[in-house]
C-alpha cells in the first residue's frame, strides 16, 4: 500500500482523500437513516429502509436521464445524417448547374454562327 501511495501525484492523492471522505460521509448517512419505512405500493405494502429508497430513487433518476440523453443523441445523429445527405445533394446540383449553363452558352453561340 505504501508503494501505491508513493506512486501517486499530489492531485491523485488529494482526489483519493476527497473520495474517501465522501464515501465515509455516505456510509454515516446510510447508518443514521436505516429506519424502516412502510412503502404503500398499488398492490400492497413493503417495509424498506429509507437509505434503500433513496438509493433506488437516485439510480432510477440517473438511469432515466441517461436513457433520455441517449434517445436525444440518436435523434440528433439521424438529423445530422439527413442534413449531410441534403448538403451532398445540393453540392452535386450546384456542381452540375455551371456545366449546364456552359453548354447552353456554347449551344447559343453555335446557333448564332450557323
Amino acid at each position: 500500500m505504501k508503494d501505491y501511495w508513493n506512486k501517486l501525484s499530489f492531485g491523485e492523492k488529494a482526489k483519493l482523500i476527497f473520495f474517501a471522505i465522501c464515501g465515509l460521509l455516505i456510509l454515516i448517512f446510510a447508518l443514521l437513516n436505516w429506519k424502516v419505512y412502510n412503502l404503500n405500493l398499488i398492490f400492497g405494502k413493503v417495509e424498506v429502509p429509507v437509505t434503500i429508497l433513496i438509493l433506488v430513487s437516485m439510480f432510477g433518476g440517473y438511469a432515466y436521464a441517461r436513457i433520455y440523453s441517449w434517445v436525444k443523441s440518436r435523434q440528433q445523429d439521424k438529423e445530422i445524417s439527413y442534413l449531410k445527405g441534403e448538403l451532398a445533394a445540393t453540392r452535386e446540383k450546384l456542381r452540375k448547374e455551371p456545366l449546364e449553363s456552359k453548354k447552353k452558352i456554347e449551344d447559343n453561340k453555335s446557333d448564332e454562327e450557323a
